[in-house]
């Protein structure tokens, strides 16, 4: 919210400020229609509830600015995509939504990374999930092998000087991993 939206600009600003230059202007020129557009296609997708696309971002629910944050770079297009914490402060059913967006990119060929410590989405969004503990990557686990007790016993690991039960010498990395 501090960070990744302009709250005193409005909904079709915020969707298209990280594509402003590659898809929406010529010549230092806003295509107005052209960003306007694109905007309200992408919020009728996501299911944004707003007055209009000029309301202000910092006037929304906290569950449609974050769908404006999502749009900004849904909008820009990318073969990855980060999410981190995504659903944390959504109600429900946009956490429903949410989830059928990473689907749909997914079908599309993009990558997705979740960063969450809610094991309850990431096995139902994930298709691997990998365990760092004290900075280093620990393992990850295929859905075949989702269990939330092996996966807190692993989270925890790296306070240990020996891997948890199950686990192969060749399953741990211990890669430094810096921020």
């Amino acid at each position: 919210k501090q960070n990744g939206l302009l709250l005193s600009q409005s909904i079709r600003t915020n969707t298209s400020l990280a594509a402003l230059a590659s898809k929406f202007s010529t010549k230092g020129w806003i295509r107005e229609t052209a960003e306007a557009g694109s905007a309200k296609a992408i919020h009728a997708s996501l299911e944004t509830r707003c007055q209009s696309l000029e309301q202000l971002v910092g006037t929304l629910s906290g569950g449609n600015q974050q769908k404006v944050a999502v749009a900004k770079w849904l909008t820009r297009g990318a073969e990855v995509y980060l999410f981190d914490e995504p659903s944390r402060g959504i109600d429900v059913a946009a956490r429903g939504k949410l989830y059928e967006l990473f689907e749909d990119l997914a079908k599309q060929g993009k990558s997705i990374v979740i960063v969450s410590s809610d094991l309850e989405e990431l096995f139902e969004t994930c298709d691997a999930i990998a365990v760092m503990s004290a900075g280093k990557m620990v393992t990850t686990f295929e859905r075949e092998n989702f269990s939330e007790d092996s996966i807190l016993k692993a989270s925890f690991a790296g306070q240990e000087s020996k891997s948890p039960a199950g686990a192969s010498d060749d399953q741990w990395k211990n890669q430094e991993v810096t921020p």
